[in-house]
């Protein structure tokens, strides 16, 4: 669901829970890289409340990219 900033700001004012989930092709595209580009942001919603969601399948994809990318290199 996509919000604007505007109602992101408010709904994190009333105290809502707010959950931002992650994709596999978002980490793949980084390079496995968590300390570069939108990777590299995620650390600044921990002091707004927002939880960031990597569920189960997302993670075993990401863990089995990155072996191949480990193999290839």
């Amino acid at each position: 669901m996509k919000i604007s900033s505007a109602d992101l700001v408010t709904r994190i004012g009333r105290g809502e829970p707010i959950a931002v989930a992650i994709d596999t092709n978002l980490v793949v595209r980084q390079r496995f890289q968590f300390g570069r580009g939108l990777l590299a942001v995620l650390g600044q919603f921990t002091a707004a409340n927002i939880k960031i969601l990597v569920v189960d399948v997302v993670l075993r994809e990401i863990r089995s990219h990155h072996l191949i990318a480990l193999e290839e290199a």
